[in-house]
């Protein structure tokens, strides 16, 4: 106590000390992993610590604090005009710091001649205590007369009674980056728009309001080409519904609705211009969506004329559909040829595509490369002469197959005049190429590195299985066939409950599933399984691939119980370590501000302040302490460690959190096991304020049987028509990884208020 009475029982002292040490401290940025003390060299350090090495001590921590958040900190004493920097943030940009004196005018002469009446006006605004806090962006000069971004924001932490301000605290940080960043999106949007006029046909936006309705934002000036009304016209309109076929308009409603959903849309539709004239025309749309929420908020896409592509499409069809009705009683592929050797009818697939694709390709495209010249003199001969030509056509497809076609090739005439060539092709070697389908399936099973297993869904009954399947459960091949699947998985209570909702759920989502299996010996797997619904023969199959993951599971096992021991251990030394060396200083300011109450100092009230700074660091470190570390046994366990949370977030949010707890027996659960819990039960109540605009929050943990049931339950707008997969975002997916390193089981469902609730359900340890 005599100490601090020497150093703080004269304010002027204190300051001028201070303010010492401020304009010897070296401005330079702090190397990583190391802590220096201003104003004090490392042979100075045993003796500053005598002197005060708690104040040096919080200066290297701030100093260390800005360097890693690259800002830097300035503090203005108006009562002496004087400025002092924190660190070497300007050193690192080759700014001069303006310290001491008319810091504030040799500062604006280096800012930007554009940016400086903003800057002047908006720290005039804060100076005068009209405004809470002074924020600008700018431009300034280095030293070298390049001009760097900076943003600057700070406020006056002490007034005098009259308000004018006292000591006045900013930070600083460079910006460059980003303002790079907005220009490129300035010159991305000027593109979009160039881009946009030229392109064929228009491109528009549109906003869904509430009501379902939509409200064009903006259109590109080809919509007037389309409708004959300018993009105005369109925009005062709010749509462009009138110009669309009334018989098409349930077509685009339901185009909408999917958009609205967050589906891509794309597809032709009937329109009338403002003259009446019916045009064809093709809309390509996507989803816009909230950068914030995901929800889709609007719509943007294009339109393009195809009228003219269309007609001929529908005078086409026509056609063939009289072709198709002749050739339907033929088994083979018949293919009509102009005189050009083009394709104009095709009445099956061929070489595994549609008709379609084959239109208006040459003869040569059927043959194979070797073949070509062969079926391009064939053709010439049958079209010059008419007179017909049989051969047989050989060849090896993209899949490796033999193929082998019969070709009948016969003129087409219209009295004297040559049409065109109609081939009729007959595949022979079908159920050679299914055979051969087969037999290398079968080798591609044997090879496999997965083992695969095809089980009948109804009676679970193992129909067929690869050597590796085999080997993977210790029998011999071919053993397991006709046998149930059942006695290989071991999926006891929550387990079997989450495996029959996940094989509900795999239509949807498709995401691997991981089991725990026995092999024949007694031994067990962590297998993580990949299924496939097949149909044979009208009865419904799953296809799964499995793989062992036993040792990746025991890595990320030993990963997760060295974080959270490390967690833990940095917790300890936070709140045993730092929190009572703040505690510390904090008593004997105490004692320093009853000694200046006494003796009437004026420096008793920033003592004061001082004192209220460190409480709050106290607060704060205890904060980082239980939320590194926030299960204990010492502290109540996990009961204590929810309802803590629950009442932190109810004074943090405004909210209303209630935990229940109806446990009827002690549980039985390692701190890891707790932390998991409590992890989840975090992130739910995390998502619940950010995303559900709950009320209300409700945190129950309850015992059934050997069962530990976690339920978050909140009155917010719940998940709507979709519910969380495993393609959801990462926060999601950690709480089903803990909750799979439990054992146990992660629902996300709609609450009885409709809100959003989460359940987790473990078994309780032995």
């Amino acid at each position: 106590m005599r100490f601090l009475k020497h150093r703080f029982g004269d304010s002027r002292a204190a300051s001028s000390t201070l303010n010492a040490a401020s304009a010897s401290a070296p401005s330079r940025s702090l190397p990583p992993g190391r802590a220096s003390v201003p104003g004090v060299s490392d042979s100075e350090l045993p003796a500053a610590a005598g002197r005060g090495a708690p104040d040096l001590a919080a200066d290297a921590r701030l100093q260390t604090a800005l360097w890693g958040a690259d800002m830097g900190l300035w503090e203005l004493d108006f009562s002496t005009d004087t400025t002092r920097w924190f660190d070497g943030w300007c050193e690192r940009f080759d700014l001069d710091p303006c310290e001491g004196r008319d810091h504030i005018a040799r500062w604006d002469a280096r800012i930007h001649d554009e940016d400086r009446p903003l800057v002047c006006e908006r720290r005039a605004q804060h100076l005068a205590g009209d405004a809470e806090h002074y924020e600008a962006e700018y431009r300034i000069a280095n030293r070298q007369g390049t001009w760097l971004w900076v943003v600057e924001r700070g406020r006056v932490v002490a007034r005098a009674a009259d308000g004018a301000p006292l000591r006045m605290v900013c930070v600083c940080k460079e910006i460059g980056a980003r303002k790079q960043a907005e220009e490129a999106l300035r010159v991305s949007e000027f593109r979009y728009r160039s881009v946009a006029s030229l392109a064929p046909g228009y491109i528009f936006e549109y906003r869904i309001q509430p009501d379902g309705s939509i409200r064009h934002l903006w259109v590109s000036d080809g919509v007037e080409a389309i409708y004959g009304v300018s993009q105005e016209e369109i925009l005062r309109l709010g749509s462009r519904d009138s110009f669309i076929d009334p018989e098409w308009m349930p077509v685009i409603q339901e185009r909408r609705a999917a958009l609205a959903r967050g589906e891509p849309r794309s597809g032709e539709f009937r329109a009338r211009t403002a003259k009446g004239e019916t045009k064809w025309l093709h809309a390509s749309a996507v989803p816009v969506r909230d950068p914030k929420t995901g929800a889709v908020i609007g719509v943007l896409g294009s339109v393009y004329d195809i009228t003219e592509s269309k007609l001929a499409e529908i005078a086409l069809h026509e056609s063939r559909s009289t072709l198709l009705t002749v050739a339907e009683s033929s088994a083979d592929v018949l293919a009509l040829f102009d005189r050009q050797r083009k394709c104009v009818f095709l009445n099956r697939p061929i070489h595994g595509l549609t008709p379609d694709p084959w239109l208006g390709a040459p003869v040569e495209a059927f043959a194979p490369p070797e073949d070509r010249a062969r079926v391009h003199e064939i053709f010439e001969r049958v079209i010059n002469t008419g007179a017909p030509h049989d051969f047989e056509q050989v060849f090896t497809d993209d899949q490796c197959r033999l193929r082998c076609l019969e070709m009948r090739v016969r003129a087409v005439r219209s009295g004297d005049r040559m049409l065109g060539a109609v081939v009729n092709i007959t595949e022979v070697t079908e159920q050679r190429a299914q055979r051969d389908t087969l037999r290398t399936q079968a080798r591609i099973l044997e090879t496999m590195r997965e083992g695969v297993v095809l089980v009948d869904a109804a009676s679970m009954v193992i129909r067929l299985t690869n050597p590796t399947f085999d080997r993977l459960f210790g029998y011999r091949p071919g053993e397991l066939i006709g046998q149930s699947v059942e006695p290989l998985i071991s999926l006891p209570g929550t387990q079997r409950k989450r495996f029959e909702r996940r094989i509900r759920e795999y239509r949807t989502n498709g995401a691997p599933i991981e089991f725990e299996c026995i092999r024949q010996d007694g031994s067990r797997f962590v297998a993580s399984c990949v299924l496939s619904p097949l149909s044979m023969g009208g009865t419904e199959h799953w296809l799964a691939v499995i793989n062992d993951v036993t040792e990746r599971k025991r890595l990320e096992h030993g990963i997760i119980e060295i974080a959270n021991r490390e967690q833990q251990r940095i917790g300890s030394d936070l709140h045993d370590g730092l929190g009572q060396e703040l505690t510390g200083i904090a008593l004997m300011l105490r004692g320093v501000a009853a000694q200046l109450k006494r003796e009437k100092s004026a420096a008793r009230l920033d003592v004061e302040d001082i004192i209220g700074l460190v409480n709050n660091a106290i607060e704060s470190t205890r904060s980082l302490a239980r939320g590194l570390s926030p299960v204990s046994a010492e502290r109540g366990g996990l009961s204590a460690a929810l309802r803590a949370l629950a009442t932190r977030a109810t004074e943090r949010f405004g909210m209303h959190v209630e935990f229940h707890e109806r446990v009827n027996v002690p549980l039985r659960l390692s701190e890891t096991n707790a932390t998991h819990l409590y992890r989840i039960a975090q992130e739910a109540l995390t998502n619940a304020v950010r995303h559900s605009l709950a009320s209300e929050v409700s945190i129950t943990l309850e015992t059934c049987g050997d069962e530990l049931n976690l339920r978050i339950d909140d009155n917010g707008r719940g998940f709507g028509r979709r519910v969380p997969d495993d393609g959801a975002g990462l926060g999601l997916k950690l709480m089903r990884y803990r909750a799979q390193m439990l054992g146990g089981d992660l629902v996300f469902d709609t609450s009885a208020g409709g809100g959003a609730s989460v359940r987790c359900s473990c078994p309780l340890e032995p």
